[in-house]
């Protein structure tokens, strides 16, 4: 028997898979983090080559930390995580622990049930996700861990694991390139709710996928060789092989069969192995189970029931046996029961040979559990919840067990259930908080218990965005919305959130417009505007009959009240949209900003953001970049992913309207863009994923460009509202740059009709028919055409009054015009964007009046604004536009010299990042915290930035990202400063 469960019958025919093993775990000894994925389905070895890529991570010095998820605890939030990363935190002194989660690692104490009471008491004061501040909080923790030497973070049955566990992998992973980190999963095909995450994490671009397959025949015929000391004959082994389809597992279990039952491996016994092997799993086991002493039956069940790892004294417990802990060694006797039926139980290949207590296999696990009578499995989880429960184990464990019990109308257990979704929602695992409400509900409560539940079920569907779960209580719900205007209240944004998100808007407009009445009714302005803002948001209301409807609070808000702050950012989104000028909106914006408390007061809606792209688009972009920092450090502070996104989005664009930092642009735009797919936020996503789309095109990445284009499924019939017409803008942008003017004219002329549709009265810094001139401009006998839209938009811009809008709208039309009147247009464009911080702006000026020199031949008077252009564009990282300049610059006769790979253009969005805040004076520790990386990261960076910048200490870095490489001084220290 022994000579089939070792770890090489299991690893025959894997040798590239073992080399690819091996590979990741140098990358890993050099500090490249990497991701590998090890998917198959049940039986074909995942968990060998797991086990060896533990040994193997062991012997080359990296510190290993091990989770397997189990099919029982799939809605404890962060139960692989806390398996992963407990052990770690326990070898620790108390005052490691303190100094570890000081700074950017706080937040990651809810997870590992740090603040388990606190959580449990109350749910949190605001209903903001937690999930991100504490998936951020873990991958520092990670970071820390790993500044100690390489680790390897090894996960088995991924498939069973929570669904926040899966959040922080998928997380992770395309974050481990600049840590000495492996992080190793192994996964079946899954089509359960966890399937899309187990999707994203195997397919992520910068993860390894290893697909053990099953094995052949000769392999096959080498397994039973061992297992029965007698060479297989071609025929028998062809029967095993064929009837088990080569699963490793399923051979080693048949094989066991028949070396147990003394079968000789001949053709003569080909009849007898197909009998065994319909059933040969369950069979194989029950076989086993029934040569065991008594007692070795029920521990089995009890681990089943319990799951791996569990602890020997409460298997003992489950199973009626003593526990060798029960009384002191010297006792002997029944003492000793426990311990020496799991010795029994790990000689006949049911449980792993190694403590804590599991099976060899989830197959020999599902055989155990499956033996145990539905009624009997019931009554077993609950006497493990209350073992569990007594044993101080956390509510989410205990409550787990419970969801395997038949609703029986006990309070107290729908009570210890609706604690455990209390904990879960203080965490932020808004999934298997619903679980555990759900449940609490079916068991059923208390009747005075019951409203309290259903809102909190209310919250956690609305948070996870999943209303199936919900849908059994609606006309509960609906009834209690119609009976109690104070439920309506409670209940009536969760509600409509969550018919806005199922697809049933009208649904949800009719439970806001009444709770909006009620709350207005009520007096509760607060309430009463910001649902009024999630409405006008959700419907993407036009502008003029979203002011006409606000009207009805005008004179009702308080000076410098939450109410009237909300109120000042419609009004500053509005304001343009409805031909009022940048200087009106820009002043309601800073009004609406000042001081930041808006973001405190209101940190889901998407008007804060929008205020700040206000800002951008009037020019005023140092108070925009100032209002987006707050808005990313107080969302980061409370863990509020809608507002770490508007934040993200609203730098981003105010980066590529200067034109200085277009790497960093891209950063924060993808990073938006990644967290809102991460978290099922598609409302949010069309204006993420067009300005990533737009920062990629000035990059020069088309291809790339067009794959975010696909990703936001914007490539083919574009729905109506405001959101959708932001990717309008960026594919109309993008099918120009492509060369496809036709498509482009189609995309930018459609957006101003829809944009006449919704009656706006202004652009407020958009100008769709400027960029649709230059398509009409390519197109043969639409020049007129061209100009007349471009002289529309002008007079548009002018309307709104911000310079640089006015000097992008001057360029479009010079484009257009052509000829000395084009150039003089363009002249006049350049000039303008020269006194605003919109470089951008001033780059696309330039590099066309270049353009039109040339074409006018006049290469003399091209070739300076031209340099200029390409001096810019290199420095900023417009990628495109240098190229542009470059090629154009060469058809002058200039001789251009090659663009060499130094400069500020050069760095990474991770390099400029670092830099930029070491040149303010951060310490390294500083950075490290704020950007959840490890010190040594910094110092990688700071490295490399140094020698792409040709300077050599910290205190050069401020005038070198403003003006290009400094010389070298001989004084200067080489390395980067460990400050």
């Amino acid at each position: 028997m022994s000579a089939v469960s070792g770890p090489a019958v299991e690893l025959l025919e894997r040798e590239a898979e073992l080399a690819e093993l091996d590979s990741l775990v140098r990358a890993a000894r050099a500090g490249e983090g990497r991701t590998v994925a090890i998917e198959a389905d049940a039986g074909l070895g995942k968990t060998r080559l797991l086990a060896h890529l533990r040994t193997r991570a062991r012997r080359k010095g990296l510190r290993v930390l091990s989770a397997r998820a189990g099919e029982l605890e799939r809605e404890f939030p962060y139960g692989v995580v806390r398996q992963l990363l407990e052990p770690a935190l326990a070898e620790l002194s108390e005052q490691e622990r303190a100094a570890l989660f000081e700074g950017a690692a706080s937040t990651a104490r809810p997870a590992l049930g740090l603040h388990a009471e606190a959580a449990e008491e109350q749910l949190p004061a605001t209903s903001g996700d937690l999930s991100f501040a504490t998936l951020h909080g873990l991958y520092w923790l990670v970071a820390i861990l790993s500044q100690d030497g390489p680790l390897l973070l090894a996960v088995d049955d991924a498939h069973w694991a929570d669904a926040p566990s899966l959040q922080l992998l998928l997380f992770l992973a395309p974050r481990l390139e600049e840590l000495p980190v492996l992080l190793a999963v192994a996964l079946r095909p899954s089509d359960d709710e966890r399937a899309g995450l187990l999707r994203q994490l195997a397919a992520d671009p910068s993860a390894s996928r290893i697909g053990p397959g099953p094995l052949g025949l000769e392999s096959t015929a080498t397994l039973l060789t061992r297992a029965l000391e007698s060479p297989a004959e071609p025929s028998f082994a062809s029967a095993c092989h064929e009837l088990t389809g080569g699963n490793p597992f399923l051979l080693a279990e048949l094989a066991t069969t028949l070396a147990a039952d003394g079968v000789v491996p001949t053709a003569a016994n080909v009849p007898l192995v197909r009998g065994l092997v319909p059933q040969t799993v369950a069979r194989a086991v029950l076989l086993r189970l029934a040569r065991l002493p008594a007692g070795a039956r029920e521990l089995a069940r009890a681990v089943a029931i319990l799951g791996d790892g569990c602890e020997a004294r409460l298997a003992a417990a489950l199973a009626g046996v003593e526990a060798a802990a029960a009384t002191p060694p010297s006792a002997g006797g029944k003492a000793d029961a426990a311990a020496a039926l799991a010795d029994a139980l790990r000689r006949a290949e049911v449980l792993d040979p190694e403590p804590p207590l599991g099976f060899v296999h989830p197959l020999v696990r599902n055989a155990v559990y499956a033996e145990i009578p539905a009624g009997a499995r019931g009554r077993a989880h609950a006497r493990a919840a209350a073992l569990l429960e007594a044993s101080g184990s956390p509510v989410e464990r205990v409550a787990s067990h419970l969801l395997a019990t038949e609703p029986a109308g006990d309070a107290g257990v729908a009570r210890k259930l609706a604690g455990a979704g209390r904990v879960a929602l203080g965490r932020g695992a808004a999934q298997p908080a619903v679980t555990y409400l759900r449940r609490a509900l079916d068991e059923p409560p208390a009747a005075a218990d019951r409203p309290e539940l259903l809102r909190l079920l209310l919250s956690a569907a609305a948070r996870a965005a999943d209303a199936p779960a919900f849908a059994p209580f609606e006309a509960e719900l609906r009834e209690r919305l119609a009976a109690d205007p104070r439920e309506l209240l409670a209940s009536g944004a969760d509600f409509a959130t969550l018919l806005t998100g199922s697809g049933r808007l009208d649904q949800g407009m009719e439970i806001l417009e009444r709770a909006i009445a009620r709350a207005d009714e009520a007096g509760d302005l607060m309430l009463a505007v910001s649902m009024e803002a999630e409405l006008i948001s959700y419907t993407q209301l036009p502008p003029a009959l979203a002011h006409e409807r606000f009207a009805r609070y005008d004179g009702r808000l308080a000076e410098d009240s939450p109410e009237q702050r909300l109120a000042l950012t419609l009004r500053a989104w509005w304001s343009g949209q409805l031909g009022e000028p940048a200087s009106k909106a820009a002043d309601l914006a800073t009004r609406a900003l000042a001081g930041g408390h808006v973001f405190e007061e209101h940190p889901n809606l998407p008007p804060l953001s929008q205020a700040i792209l206000v800002l951008v688009r009037a020019d005023a972009l140092d108070t925009a970049d100032e209002a987006a920092g707050r808005l990313i450090a107080t969302a980061t502070r409370r863990g509020n992913v809608i507002g770490l996104c508007g934040g993200w989005y609203a730098r981003a664009f105010s980066a590529q309207r200067r034109g200085e930092r277009l790497d960093s642009a891209e950063a924060d735009a993808r990073q938006a863009v990644d967290t809102a797919r991460l978290h099922g936020f598609a409302a949010a996503a069309p204006p993420l994923s067009a300005l990533l789309i737009e920062v990629l095109l000035d990059r020069g990445e088309l291809d790339a460009a067009e794959r975010e284009l696909d990703a936001a499924g914007a490539t083919g019939d574009m729905p109506e509202g405001a959101w959708f017409g932001t990717l309008l803008l960026a594919r109309g942008k993008l099918r120009l740059a492509q060369g496809r003017p036709g498509d482009a004219a189609d995309d930018l002329l459609g957006l101003r009709e829809r944009m006449a549709r919704a009656k706006f009265g202004g652009t407020a810094g958009w100008l769709p028919g400027a960029h649709g001139a230059l398509a009409l401009a390519q197109l043969e006998g639409r020049r007129q055409e061209a100009c007349e839209v471009a002289e529309e938009d002008l007079a548009d811009a002018r309307g709104w009054g911000a310079p640089s809008v006015i000097a992008e709208a001057l360029a479009a039309l010079g484009v257009a015009t052509g000829g000395e009147r084009g150039v003089e247009l363009l002249r006049e464009a350049e000039a303008l964007a020269a006194t605003t911080p919109a470089r951008l702006v001033r780059m696309v000026a330039l590099v066309e009046l270049g353009t039109l020199l040339a074409r006018e031949r006049q290469p003399a008077a091209a070739r300076e604004p031209l340099r200029s252009a390409l001096d810019l564009a290199r420095r900023g990282g417009a990628i495109a536009l240098a190229q542009r300049a470059a090629h154009r610059l060469a058809a002058t006769g200039e001789k251009v010299p090659r663009h060499t790979p130094f400069g500020v253009e050069t760095l990474t969005p991770s390099e400029r990042r670092v830099a930029e805040m070491a040149a303010r004076g951060t310490t390294n520790r500083e950075i490290a915290a704020t950007l959840y990386v490890t010190i040594k990261t910094v110092e990688s960076h700071l490295r490399v930035a140094y020698e792409k910048l040709g300077i050599r200490s910290r205190k050069q870095l401020p005038q070198a990202l403003e003006s290009g490489p400094l010389p070298l001084h001989s004084n200067d220290q080489p390395a980067p400063s460990r400050r």
